[in-house]
């Protein structure tokens, strides 16, 4: 089935996440990433394209994650280290999020601006099985909600030559009743947990994540536009050619307010654009 940048994912949830579903292997990614202007990207340095479709992601894929599994970690910056965080700890983890590497070429462009990003996916309804306190309302044990895989993406991009340089895009809040926590903080809520997930973990299991009081994740964007001029990649002259290297991080953000169990057998579709220019 083709969809524009469509990752469906199949993710277990281990035992360092409260509510597990059934384990399986994610094994596709149909993918399609585009850039516009006189520039051209590659996954290999090999073949170059200025748009990159589900069959090269599908091979990626093949290689770099054969029995790949993502479940829900954190990380304070948008890179490693990531974490893993339970009742009783917050452990480094080096699994569980997807890294993409694009490589840029152009002989007459040396900057890579991010001109747009869009994630949706279907809202999934779930009953509850404890009463806890959504990011939206109060819900009653076997009451009907819904909740969506990508209100609890996080993406970012990083100048692989430039390792201060990345952004990071998450949803915008209100989108499908997404809501959005910003750079964290203390989300205990006088030990019961900010309202969503964290009520939820609560009134479930009478405990909160390890370091809830104190929370430190990365500043993000709810919205890609060109007309902000995000720059994303400087580009380094060798020859006749601009060159450059793009890596592109996805992750489930475990403290997000929409991170409830049931998202995990959801899959998600994603659209990201680029545009090569000359810098001033």
């Amino acid at each position: 089935m083709k969809k524009i940048f469509s990752l469906f994912f199949s993710i277990l949830c281990g035992i360092i996440i409260s509510a597990c579903s059934t384990p399986t292997v994610f094994r596709e990614l149909d993918a399609l990433v585009i850039v516009e202007g006189y520039i051209e990207i590659s996954l290999d340095q090999k073949e170059w394209k200025q748009a990159i479709k589900e069959e090269d992601f599908d091979a990626l894929l093949a290689k770099n994650y054969p029995s790949f599994e993502l479940i829900p970690i954190t990380t304070e910056t948008g890179k490693p280290p990531f974490y893993a965080v339970d009742h009783e700890k917050k452990e480094l983890i080096e699994s569980g999020y997807i890294e993409i590497p694009i490589y840029f070429k152009s002989a007459t462009l040396d900057q890579v601006i991010w001109k747009s990003a869009t994630i949706s996916s279907l809202p999934i309804a779930w009953k509850s099985d404890v009463d806890f306190v959504s990011a939206a309302s109060q819900v009653d044990k076997d009451e009907e909600i819904y909740a969506s895989l990508v209100n609890a993406i996080r993406i970012s991009v990083e100048d692989a030559n430039h390792e201060e340089s990345i952004v990071i895009y998450e949803r915008a809040a209100g989108y499908h009743h997404n809501h959005v926590i910003g750079d964290g903080g203390d989300l205990s809520l006088d030990g019961q947990g900010i309202d969503g997930y964290l009520s939820y973990h609560y009134a479930k299991y009478q405990q909160l994540l390890f370091g809830a009081e104190n929370v430190v994740l990365p500043n993000s964007l709810t919205e890609i536009k060109e007309t902000q001029h995000i720059v994303v990649l400087n580009m380094i002259q060798s020859g006749n050619l601009y060159q450059g290297e793009m890596m592109i991080r996805i992750w489930v953000e475990q403290w997000d307010p929409d991170c409830y169990p049931i998202v995990l057998s959801s899959d998600f579709s994603m659209q990201l654009t680029f545009k090569g220019i000359k810098s001033d």
